[in-house]
């Protein structure tokens, strides 16, 4: 599929067949999991999206495209919602200079748009 603009290699998923999905495979929790990055790491260790293999399921594309923006990063990324995007949550990077860098790169290097931003932890809250 193409998004909106023509974005040649950006995937569409309709949210029904990615829950559908995720029903068919019995409600699966996520099998693979990301590093928390280290400002929430002493509350959780590491992140996951249970939807994940049910949208994989839907567009198989998806688990390559993962894999060629990890190697890019040089760090997990997360399948955000039923799958929108993806988020990388790097432990290295500080400001909104490194993670605009890293987007130019991604979005580059992928042909995809990709925006940059550096989130500040304090008044988030986490349960686990």
């Amino acid at each position: 599929w193409l998004a909106p603009g023509g974005c040649p290699k950006c995937l569409r998923l309709a949210t029904p067949a990615g829950y559908q999905a995720w029903d068919e495979l019995g409600g699966s929790v996520a099998s693979r999991r990301v590093e928390a990055p280290p400002a929430v790491a002493g509350l959780v260790s590491d992140l996951g999206n249970d939807l994940e293999a049910a949208a994989e399921a839907v567009e198989p594309r998806l688990r390559s495209f993962r894999e060629d923006l990890e190697d890019i990063a040089r760090t997990g990324a997360i399948l955000c919602g039923s799958g929108s995007a993806y988020a990388l949550v790097p432990a290295t990077l500080s400001t909104v200079a490194e993670a605009t860098d890293l987007a130019r790169r991604i979005s580059r290097r992928m042909k995809v748009p990709v925006a940059g931003t550096v989130a500040v932890p304090q008044g988030v809250r986490l349960s686990a």
